[in-house]
C-alpha cells in the first residue's frame, strides 16, 4: 500500500496521469506557505505551482501589459509534454478574486516576438486575444459564484470560438486560423501592483489546457466539480492533504489544544515529548475530518516538539512534520505576545505578518475577529483557502486566543475550528500575571447591564487578583474611523464608537481594566487613557483598535478626536511585552518598521 510521505512534493501535471483523453495540461495553484529557516514546513502532501523552465541564459520576451498595467510576477517557458494547441483547443481558468483593489492574471501562448493567444481576468474585465490580436473580446463580469468565483473556458475550432464564464455562453464568434509559430511556449503573468505581497497563487487557482473543443456539458460540469472542491474547502483536487492546520489554540501551563482538518475521512495520532525522539503519544479513537486534541500533563514554560500522523480509510497516511509549541509561563515570569485582528481575505498579507510575528517568539497570538471576511456556514472556503492557508504556517507552532467577529458570526465554522472554554463564544484565562477575558460582541444585548457576559465579566474583574487586566471583543467602543459611525466625509457626525459598548466602558474603569483591544475598522488606533470620554493618565483605560491584519484597508476622519493618541492607516500587528509591573507596547507595519509605542508601570 502506497505511503505518503512529510514533505513529499508532487508536480502535477495531467499529462502524466493519462485518465482524461485530450488534458495536455493541468496546473493547481495554492501559495505553500512557510516560514522562514529552521521553521520551514509544509504538512502532508502538497502540490507546487508551475515554475519558468530553468535555463543558464534566457531571452523570455518582453512583459505582457494588461490593462496598462506591467506584471509583478512572470512564469515563464512553463515545462510542457508536447506542444501548444493551435487548432481545435480548449483553455479552463479558475479565479479567485477576494480583494478590493483591481488586480489580474493572464495565461498566454507566445515567443519572444507575437503573442498567439491570451485569456485574462483584471478586477471585472475578462479579456480574449487570438491571432496577434485580429480577434480582441472584453467583458465586464460580475455575476460571481459565492460574489467572489470564476470559471473562464474559451474553445477554438474552424467553426467558432466561444466564452464561457461560470458554465454560461457569454460569447461566440467566428474563427481565426492561427499559423504555426517558432518557439511557441506558455506564460503566466500576475498583475499585483495594488496588492504588495500577492502571488498568482493567490489569484489563480486551477488551469487546463485541452487539445480538443469541450462541450458546453463538458464545461458544465467542470463547473459544478470546481464548485464542490470550494465547497468542502479542498486545497487540491488529488490527493490526500491537510486543508487545515495544524491549529495550536488555548494553551496553559500544562496543555494545548490541536486542530487539524483532512480533505478524506482519517485516524489520526500525535507524537509529541520536550525531546526528540519524542516520547508521548495520543491516538485519536474515531475517524473523522475535523480532529481535535488537548496535549495534557505538560511541564510549565517547556518547549515542545509535536507530529501529527493521519491515514485515511485506504491506508494512506501524511504527515504534519515535526513542528514546536511551547507550554505557558509561570505567574512570575515575564511573557510576550502579539495582536492581529480581520485576517479576512488576504492570505498573503497574513502570511507576511506570520513571518515577521514569528520573528518575535510571542508566547502566544490574540486575534481580534473577523477571522474571515465571511465564513459563515456556506462560505467554508474562506476558512480553508483563506485563512488558514494565511496563519497555519505560524498558528502550528504559537497558539492563538481568538475572539469571534462578524465575519463569523454564525459561530458554525468557528466553533468547529476552535477548542475553546465553554461556551467558546466566550471566555477568559490566565497567563503570567495577567488575566484576559475574551467577550463575543456580536451579541450586543448580552454586554449590556444585566446582560449574561457583562454580569459574568463584571463578576469575574472583582474576583481577579492579576496584576494586569486585558479585555479582548471584535467592534468598537472608541474610533474615529471615517464612516463607520457616521460619514464625515458626507456631513454626518460621528459618535466616536459604538454607544452600545456605554455600559462595559463604564465597567472597564470601575473595575481597573487596563488596556481593551479591538478590531472591526481594519486601521490602527490607540486612545489616551480615558475616564469618561477624558483624558486620564493615572486611572483612565486605553483602547487599542488593530483591524490591519488581510481586511480591506479604512481610514480615518478628516480631523483629529480628543481621545485620539495614535492612528495608522495600513496592515500591521502589535506586540505587548509584559515584565512585572512593567508593560512595553510596540506596533509593526508590513515592512517591520515601529508605527507606535508605549509604556505603563504600576
Amino acid at each position: 500500500m502506497k505511503q505518503f510521505l512529510t514533505g513529499l512534493f508532487i508536480w502535477v501535471n495531467l499529462l502524466v496521469y493519462g485518465q482524461e483523453a485530450n488534458l495536455i495540461a493541468e496546473w493547481t495553484f495554492h501559495p505553500n506557505y512557510q516560514l522562514p529557516g529552521n521553521a520551514a514546513n509544509l504538512p502532508g502532501n502538497v502540490i507546487m505551482a508551475p515554475q519558468s523552465r530553468f535555463e543558464r541564459f534566457k531571452i523570455a520576451g518582453p512583459p505582457i501589459e494588461f490593462w496598462n498595467e506591467k506584471p509583478t510576477q512572470r512564469i515563464k517557458d512553463i515545462p510542457l509534454r508536447g506542444d501548444l494547441p493551435l487548432k481545435d483547443f480548449s483553455i479552463e481558468l479558475w479565479v479567485l478574486n477576494h480583494v478590493n483593489m483591481p488586480v489580474g492574471a493572464l495565461v498566454a501562448a507566445r515567443n519572444s516576438d507575437e503573442i498567439v493567444w491570451v485569456i485574462g481576468n483584471y478586477d471585472e474585465k475578462i479579456s480574449l486575444d487570438l491571432a496577434e490580436g485580429r480577434l480582441q473580446f472584453d467583458t465586464i463580469f460580475t455575476d460571481n459564484w459565492k460574489k467572489y468565483w470564476t470559471h473562464l473556458v474559451t474553445t477554438c475550432d474552424d467553426e467558432s470560438i466561444t466564452l464561457y464564464l461560470n458554465g454560461k455562453l457569454v460569447k461566440e464568434m467566428a474563427p481565426i486560423p492561427l499559423k504555426s509559430y517558432e518557439d511557441l511556449h506558455l506564460e503566466i503573468s500576475g498583475y499585483f501592483r495594488n496588492e504588495p505581497y500577492m502571488e498568482i497563487s493567490n489569484f489563480l487557482k486551477r488551469c487546463r489546457i485541452y487539445d480538443q473543443v469541450l462541450s458546453k456539458q463538458t464545461i458544465q460540469k467542470r463547473f459544478e466539480l470546481m464548485k464542490d472542491e470550494v465547497d468542502r474547502g479542498l486545497l487540491f483536487d488529488s490527493i490526500f492533504h491537510f486543508n487545515a492546520g495544524p491549529y495550536l489554540n488555548y494553551s496553559t501551563k500544562s496543555s494545548v489544544n490541536v486542530l487539524w482538518e483532512t480533505d478524506r475521512m482519517s485516524r489520526a495520532s500525535i507524537d509529541y515529548g520536550p525531546t526528540i525522539p519524542m516520547g508521548g503519544k495520543k491516538i485519536i479513537g474515531e475517524p473523522g475530518y475535523i480532529q481535535e486534541c488537548t496535549l495534557d500533563s505538560l511541564e510549565e514554560n517547556t518547549l515542545y516538539y509535536y507530529q501529527i500522523t493521519a491515514t485515511s480509510e485506504s491506508g494512506d497516511s501524511i504527515q504534519s512534520g515535526i513542528l514546536t509549541f511551547k507550554t505557558a509561563v509561570r505567574d512570575e515570569d515575564p511573557f510576550t505576545f502579539c495582536v492581529i485582528g480581520d485576517t479576512e481575505s488576504r492570505p498573503h498579507v497574513n502570511h507576511r505578518l506570520s513571518q515577521l510575528i514569528w520573528g518575535e517568539r510571542p508566547d502566544f497570538l490574540m486575534h481580534l475577529g473577523d477571522v474571515t471576511d465571511g465564513g459563515f456556514q456556506q462560505h467554508k472556503f474562506e476558512w480553508n483557502l483563506e485563512y488558514f492557508t494565511g496563519i497555519t504556517a505560524l498558528a502550528s507552532r504559537i497558539p492563538v486566543f481568538p475572539v469571534a467577529g462578524n465575519g463569523e458570526g454564525d459561530l458554525y465554522w468557528y466553533n468547529r475550528y476552535h477548542r475553546l472554554p465553554d461556551p467558546e463564544s466566550y471566555y477568559s484565562f490566565r497567563f503570567g500575571n495577567a488575566e484576559f477575558f475574551m467577550l463575543n460582541s456580536n451579541v450586543r444585548d448580552e454586554l449590556k447591564s444585566g446582560g449574561v457576559q457583562y454580569e459574568l465579566l463584571k463578576s469575574q474583574l472583582l474576583k481577579s487578583t492579576a496584576m494586569w487586566k486585558f479585555v479582548a471583543h471584535h467592534h468598537c467602543p472608541v474610533s474615529s474611523d471615517e464612516n463607520d459611525f457616521g460619514n464625515t466625509w458626507e456631513g454626518e457626525p460621528s459618535s466616536g464608537g459604538d454607544p452600545r459598548f456605554d455600559d462595559l466602558k463604564k465597567l472597564y474603569q470601575d473595575e481597573g481594566v487596563d488596556v481593551v483591544f479591538y478590531g472591526h475598522v481594519h486601521a490602527y488606533e490607540r486612545s489616551y487613557p480615558l475616564t469618561d470620554g477624558s483624558v486620564d493618565e493615572e486611572n483612565g483605560v486605553v483602547y487599542i483598535k488593530s483591524g490591519g491584519a488581510g481586511g480591506h484597508l479604512e481610514d480615518y476622519t478628516a480631523g483629529r478626536y480628543n481621545f485620539s493618541n495614535t492612528v495608522q492607516h495600513g496592515n500591521h500587528y502589535c506586540r505587548v511585552n509584559i515584565s512585572g509591573n512593567k508593560l512595553d507596547f510596540k506596533v509593526f507595519d508590513l515592512e517591520g518598521r515601529l508605527k507606535d509605542f508605549f509604556q505603563i508601570t504600576k
